[in-house]
């Protein structure tokens, strides 16, 4: 089955995860984890900070949401490797199973390790097991319909550059324009000129 969007083959690709490792969530979520597993939103967009960070995927659980009852997974659309989305889908989805409660500890690093990712728990990645897995998903789903945004800034340059002027004898700091610095620097509360730094 192909799929058109990036959301539709993520959502599809968490059903297939769902199902594969059911018994792994289970065992250690219980009923409650299928539940929290069956009311998943995914799509492609940045984590918290924009994207600033090296966050490549985020959980956000229902009781963030408006209507309490979906988690939201977020998938950085800096990624296109399908073995890299799938194993950062799991991830997430370990999360909302338990419901965030126990954040990289204990019941999350058992079901990750029990699925097939490695590595530090705050940062896993498929093991080969989980990649044999990936590949199953893709030939079930299709290819991941997505191309990696790159070159992104959301920060705008800046225009302007403030000199900083320093006290010596109480360190006192402050920040001006070239215009006034060559007007004339200021004096301290000591009653002693400031210094460009």
């Amino acid at each position: 089955m192909k799929h058109e969007t990036r959301e539709s083959w993520l959502n599809a690709a968490a059903t297939v995860i769902r199902d594969q490792f059911a018994l792994e969530f289970n065992e250690h979520f219980g009923s409650d984890g299928e539940d929290h597993l069956s009311n998943l939103l995914v799509s492609a967009g940045f984590p918290s900070k924009m994207g600033l960070t090296k966050r490549i995927g985020e959980c956000w659980a229902a009781e963030a949401a408006g209507d309490k009852v979906q988690h939201h997974i977020f998938i950085n659309p800096r990624l296109e490797d399908p073995i890299e989305v799938v194993a950062t889908l799991a991830h997430e989805m370990i999360h909302a199973a338990d419901n965030g409660e126990n954040g990289h500890k204990g019941p999350f690093v058992k079901v990750a390790r029990a699925i097939g990712l490695e590595g530090k728990a705050t940062a896993t990645v498929a093991g080969e097991d989980f990649k044999v897995f990936v590949g199953k998903v893709i030939a079930e789903i299709g290819d991941y319909p997505h191309v990696k945004l790159v070159a992104l800034s959301v920060t705008k340059k800046q225009t302007t550059r403030q000199l900083k002027a320093q006290a010596e004898c109480c360190g006192y700091v402050i920040r001006l324009t070239k215009k006034w610095a060559e007007i004339g620097l200021p004096s301290c509360p000591c009653g002693n000129e400031f210094e460009l730094a």
